[in-house]
């Protein structure tokens, strides 16, 4: 009796894939199934894309925000102290472990000495790995702050009294 179920069997299988409804069907469906699989793949990698480069977005915003405001205590105005509360919350949100406890240390060390403080270890960690994150070379040079004396103003007559100075970041030598 076993061998006539097996034989039933047999022709039930022959029979289902001999049929031509299933040789159309059967390739559409796995057509269908690979283009969803595809498409959720790519929207999962645009997804992480876009996050890279909002993260990227605000972190370079926050490395030029600091490093504009680095060594200009005179110019510390309201504005600029807002910008740089800013860089910093977003380098809380989105910074890395190691940018993270940098900040922390220069948030510690500018508080205890009443709002002064060295920002360029947080910022040269930050520029590695922006460089790194970019595709870019960290075999380079520190960073090295220009800041020019005198600016000219429009209200200022001649540029030629503006002078620039270069120096390695605040506080490395």
């Amino acid at each position: 009796m076993q061998k006539r179920q097996t034989g039933k069997e047999e022709q039930v299988k022959k029979s289902f894939f001999a049929d031509e409804r299933v040789k159309v069907v059967l390739p559409a469906v796995l057509v269908v199934l690979g283009w969803f699989a595809g498409s959720q793949f790519e929207a999962h990698r645009d997804r992480i894309n876009k996050r890279r480069e909002l993260r990227l977005e605000y972190l370079l915003e926050s490395y030029r925000t600091l490093e504009r405001t680095a060594s200009r205590p005179e110019e510390a105005g309201r504005e600029k102290q807002d910008n740089v509360e800013n860089a910093l919350g977003d380098v809380q949100l989105l910074g890395t472990k190691d940018q993270m406890i940098a900040l922390h240390r220069f948030i510690r060390d500018f508080n205890a000495a009443g709002g002064r403080g060295n920002i360029s270890p947080f910022l040269e960690i930050l520029r590695r790995d922006l460089r790194e994150e970019l595709g870019l070379s960290n075999d380079v040079p520190r960073a090295t702050l220009v800041r020019f004396t005198n600016r000219f103003t429009a209200k200022q007559d001649h540029p030629s009294k503006t002078e620039a100075r270069g120096s390695a970041a605040p506080g490395t030598s």
